[in-house]
């Protein structure tokens, strides 16, 4: 089952939205699950995101590629450009998967792959 933000294309699966607590996955709601309020303003997380990542790296975050939930909060993807070079195809790129809790407070972050900016999606990024 899918929810969906109004207004937005930003969907989230529901059945990720609960979190199930105790001893053989019992919980408070249907399912096991611990009932979440209202989804928080994607906008919101997205622009905590950004500055978190900002302020931990000294850059700025190029462009947002993702914003889905997890069990500890949401997870917002953005990329970096880490080294700028001439031409800027040659850019070298990272992606980095910041984890806010619904508040937007920074739960954790981890760089995933680096790639150059040519190399097309789907491609060997290191």
């Amino acid at each position: 089952m899918l929810g969906e933000w109004p207004g937005s294309g930003v969907r989230a699966r529901a059945a990720e939205a609960g979190r199930n607590t105790g001893a053989g996955g019992r919980g408070h709601g249907p399912g096991g699950a611990v009932p979440r309020g209202p989804a928080p303003d994607p906008q919101r997380l997205v622009a905590a995101a950004r500055e978190h990542l900002q302020q931990l790296l000294g850059k700025e975050p190029d462009s947002v590629t993702g914003l889905e939930p997890a069990d500890d909060g949401w997870v917002v993807t953005l990329e970096v450009v880490e080294v700028s070079r001439i031409p800027a195809s040659t850019d070298v790129l990272a992606t980095y998967e910041v984890v806010l809790d619904d508040d937007g407070r920074l739960v954790r972050y981890r760089r995933g792959g680096r790639y150059y900016r040519s190399q097309a999606e789907g491609g060997d990024r290191r």
